[in-house]
């Protein structure tokens, strides 16, 4: 019997420091996790501030953008993981990389479906490809049945209607020119940032054409040169007295 109980404390010895030896790995992986969130974090500060973003501190630490939208930290931490990534320059990629995922969803209201905008930006790359007034007509035919991707006057949830477009306008040598985009996608970090986008919304593009005052032109797609698209003020005109008068 002495050897039977010396036997089964031995074995619970074991399990003890097995036990131990795990628990202290599990607190220097929750360490390491909360390190590299803070540090992710601090990325998103610095570099994409135009990503409405909080960190919340939870067993797992969680992102929460502007949008309401949730992501785990726990993915982010699995890739430096297997990208065996040490240290902050390897990180970058990652960070990079997610911070345009939580991007999109920021900008997008959480109660809007995203629609394919094939369609509008087939007729804009057939434009850019061959100008001429077939793929003018083509392309204008497209953009009054099409949705545009404009600035909100509010963030998240509350961005949910037309209502809520707020124009931002660039200034060029031909003038003044409110911006919009084909889709959510098409959103650049350079121009959310440089116009201060940090919400947007889905609305009828002959919504966006008739809130825009006269004198003012379009520009589709700033930052992106394979699918910029520039409707002139004068021009712009001539097809809202020609085509929206009855819609």
């Amino acid at each position: 019997m002495g050897s039977v109980g010396g036997i089964a404390l031995a074995i619970l010895a074991v399990i003890g420091l097995l036990v131990l030896f795990f628990l202290r790995q599990s607190a220097s992986a929750r360490r390491d996790m909360k390190l590299l969130s803070q540090e992710f974090f601090g990325y998103l500060r610095r570099e994409r501030p135009e990503i409405s973003v909080e960190r919340v501190e939870l067993l797992i630490p969680i992102f929460r953008t502007g949008d309401g939208r949730r992501f785990s930290f726990l993915p982010i931490m699995q890739e430096i993981v297997q990208a065996k990534a040490v240290d902050p320059e390897s990180r970058l990629p990652i960070y990079r990389r997610w911070a345009d995922t939580m991007g999109a969803a920021a900008l997008v209201e959480s109660n809007a479906s995203l629609e394919v905008h094939v369609d509008l930006e087939a007729a804009i790359r057939d434009y850019l490809a061959d100008p001429g007034v077939p793929t003018q007509e083509r392309f204008l035919e497209r953009l009054l049945t099409a949705k545009l991707f404009v600035p909100a006057r509010r963030e998240g949830q509350a961005a949910a209607k037309a209502s809520d477009f707020a124009m931002l306008v660039t200034d060029t040598d031909d003038g003044p020119y409110a911006i919009a985009f084909s889709s959510p996608e098409r959103v650049t970090q350079e121009v959310a940032r440089a116009h201060g986008m940090r919400s947007g919304v889905l609305v009828e593009a002959t919504f966006v054409l008739r809130q825009l005052p006269e004198g003012m032109g379009l520009v589709i797609n700033p930052g992106t040169p394979e699918l910029l698209m520039q409707l002139p003020a004068e021009g712009l005109a001539r097809f809202r007295r020609a085509r929206l008068s009855d819609r």
